[in-house]
């Protein structure tokens, strides 16, 4: 499962989870607000009934108002009116005859029914529609909280989540451009390693020279790790780049190593290139890898050519090798050939461009970096494994 599926799914889960302990309390307040405007309610209509009582055996007037928004009625067991405010017919009159108070809503109104002699019901009712109305208020406030509740959570997981996702991409992207600055460092740190080895075994070397070479590959190697260190971070923002000024730093940065290897190093840009927009440290890497690889490689003399063609500026790194007929997603090539160039491939794709090699021989890797960079693509930002 890769990284965003599961932390899609992590925020389903709890977004979810929120929903549902919200709708586990909103449900409860809300019937607590219906019983609770419901009995408030029915307190006054009980005391009402009790006043239109006593008024009624007092006055024998059973349409005595007892309230601004309350009506009595007499029925009898039947549940038939006989004079007074009412439905013609109430099934809760009716459920008096068992010589008990009852309550119910009927007719649209908030109803009382209780027996005052042994043939006659009172029935004492108000209005229900104001207690709904009330509840409904209640109701709406309490859902509203609810969901904004909700839609709060959801956008403080959300972003927690893409922080979270961020987050792990970062890392991944750290690890595994170490991983690849691991690799990388292996051949011209073991080259560091046996020149000295081989000064000290060598009677009547010059130590000092052999130190000063030594010294001078640490320094480069660690201005490599120090610059895809700061691309693995995000920290090597895209500039303007003088494309015939890169390649002479890069050959003047590999000359020593292609003297040593009795080749040569050339550069040729035969005609003027637009400024690109990249991240300068990244194309310096790509091309170091690419004039590596030619130097362990390959054969004969190296030459960077720059290029420009549709909105495209191409730099070939070519070399007089067997040539590469295939060069594979990781950058290998049945073994071969592949020093660094997994690294090389998810850095030109970091920058929107892309790393190509030439069937046949000679050997051709081309680095394409277009004049106007789209946006990189988040699949691509970490090295391909």
């Amino acid at each position: 499962m890769n990284t965003n599926t599961r932390l899609g799914r992590s925020f389903l889960a709890t977004v979810g989870l929120v929903v549902l302990l919200l709708v586990a309390a909103a449900v409860p307040l809300s019937l607590l607000a219906r019983h609770h405007y419901r009995d408030e309610a029915m307190l006054r209509l009980e005391r009402q009934a009790v006043a239109a009582e006593t008024a009624w055996r007092t006055a024998r007037h059973p349409s005595t108002p007892v309230a601004a928004h309350s009506a009595v009625g007499i029925y009898g067991y039947a549940g038939r009116r006989f004079a007074g405010t009412g439905p013609a017919r109430s099934a809760l009159a009716a459920a008096t005859r068992d010589g008990q108070f009852h309550e119910a809503v009927e007719d649209g109104h908030l109803a009382i029914a209780m027996p005052v002699t042994d043939a006659r019901v009172m029935r004492v009712s108000m209005p229900y529609a104001p207690v709904a109305h009330r509840t409904e208020r209640t109701w709406t406030i309490i859902w509203a909280v609810a969901l904004a509740l909700a839609l709060a959570a959801s956008l403080l997981t959300r972003r927690s989540v893409r922080l979270a996702g961020r987050l792990d991409r970062a890392f991944a992207r750290e690890r595994r451009y170490s991983e690849h600055v691991a690799h990388q460092m292996r051949t011209p740190l073991t080259a560091l390693l046996v020149g000295l080895e081989a000064a000290l075994q060598r009677p009547g070397t010059d130590l000092g020279a052999a130190v000063r070479t030594a010294v001078r590959r640490g320094h480069r190697l660690a201005d490599t790790v120090d610059d895809l260190l700061l691309l693995a971070r995000g920290r090597q923002a895209p500039e303007p780049l003088d494309i015939p000024g890169l390649l002479g730093d890069v050959r003047d940065a590999r000359l020593p190593l292609a003297a040593e290897a009795g080749r040569r190093l050339t550069v040729g840009v035969p005609a003027p290139l637009p400024r690109i927009r990249a991240a300068r440290a990244a194309l310096t890497q790509i091309l170091n890898v690419l004039v590596d690889n030619a130097l362990v490689h390959g054969q004969g003399d190296i030459t960077l050519t720059a290029r420009h063609h549709g909105g495209i500026v191409a730099i070939d790194v070519a070399d007089s090798g067997p040539g590469v007929p295939h060069i594979a997603r990781d950058g290998t090539r049945d073994g071969a050939r592949g020093t660094g160039l997994a690294l090389a491939r998810a850095l030109a794709e970091a920058e929107g461009g892309r790393l190509l090699a030439r069937a046949g021989a000679p050997t051709v890797f081309t680095l394409e970096v277009p004049v106007r960079p789209r946006p990189p693509d988040p699949a691509v930002q970490t090295p391909v494994t």
